[in-house]
C-alpha cells in the first residue's frame, strides 16, 4: 500500500522529530533533549568511552521497551490547544490505568513521565506522555499501540537500547497510519538555541 501525500508528510516529520522527556526517573538533566542522528546505522554503533556523562541516557533504560504517545490532534488534523490539553488529561489517565493493570513488579514496575515532540522550524510540536514497561512485558506495545488509536492517533515512537548511553533506536511505530513506520538513531543533545517550542511550558 502506497502512503498519501499526507502520510508521507507525517512520516518525514516524526522521522525528523527532537524529543523531549521531561522529570525521568534518574536522568541528570531535568529536561533531556534528543535529536536524529545523521548515522542511522546501529551496526556502525558502540558505547561511548566518553569522559563527558552530561547528556547521557539513564543505564536502567537497558531493561525497559519505552514508548512515547500523545492525545494531541487526533488523524494529524491541529485542534485548538484546551481540546488537545483534555485529550492529554484523560490520556494520562488512561496510562495509569494501563501501569497499574501490570501489578507491583519491584525494578520492573513500569512508569511514565511527561514528554513533547518538536520541529527544530519551530512550526510542529505536540506534548504527551513517554512510558516505560519491563523488556519481558509481552503485551506492552499491542496495548501502547491500542491506547493511541483509541485517541486516534496515526503512531506512536518506540524506543531501544543500542549499548550506547547517549543514543537508542527511535522507530515510528503505526497506529492508524501504518505506512508512516521508519527507524532513526537518536541521540541526546542540549536544548536546541533559538527554538521557542523546545521550551518546557509554551
Amino acid at each position: 500500500m502506497t502512503p498519501t501525500s499526507g502520510e508521507k508528510q507525517l512520516k518525514d516529520l516524526w522521522a525528523g522529530a527532537y524529543e523531549a522527556w521531561i522529570d525521568m526517573p534518574e536522568s541528570r538533566e531535568k529536561v533531556l533533549y534528543m535529536k536524529p542522528t545523521l548515522n542511522n546505522n546501529t551496526s556502525t554503533m558502540s558505547s561511548s568511552n566518553s569522559d563527558d556523562d552530561t547528556f547521557q541516557f539513564p543505564s536502567w533504560l537497558q531493561r525497559k521497551q519505552v514508548f512515547a504517545l500523545t492525545g494531541h490532534n487526533p488523524r494529524g488534523v491541529e485542534v485548538d490547544r484546551a481540546r488537545n490539553e483534555r485529550a492529554n488529561e484523560k490520556l494520562e489517565e488512561k496510562i495509569k490505568q494501563l501501569i497499574a493493570s501490570r501489578g507491583s513488579q519491584g525494578k520492573d514496575q513500569a512508569t511514565y513521565w511527561p514528554s513533547f515532540g518538536f520541529s527544530s522550524e519551530d512550526d510542529w510540536r505536540e506534548d504527551g506522555y513517554a512510558v516505560a514497561f519491563s523488556d519481558l512485558d509481552a503485551t506492552a506495545e499491542s496495548d501502547v499501540v491500542r491506547l493511541a488509536k483509541e485517541f486516534e492517533q496515526g503512531a506512536i515512537y518506540k524506543y531501544r537500547w543500542i549499548n550506547d548511553e547517549k543514543r537508542m533506536e527511535r522507530k515510528t511505530v503505526g497506529a492508524l497510519m501504518m505506512e508512516t513506520e521508519e527507524t532513526v538513531i537518536v541521540e541526546v543533545c542540549e536544548k536546541p538555541v533559538g527554538v521557542k517550542l523546545a521550551d518546557i511550558a509554551i
